[in-house]
């Protein structure tokens, strides 16, 4: 899920960036912010937990 959410995010950013007008501004600006801090807390504390272990 967390590969298909990043390739998702990027995809949904650029084709905004192009002018799709498929999604619009609101949907984009919140999923922007969400992604990049969402991405990192999910693969890593799967590692972080297993390491210290």
């Amino acid at each position: 899920m967390t590969a298909n959410a990043r390739r998702y995010g990027r995809q949904c950013r650029e084709q905004f960036e192009r002018g799709d007008g498929k999604t619009p501004p609101e949907s984009v600006e919140p999923e922007s912010p969400r992604d990049k801090p969402g991405e990192e807390p999910g693969p890593v504390p799967v590692a972080e937990p297993r390491g210290e272990q």
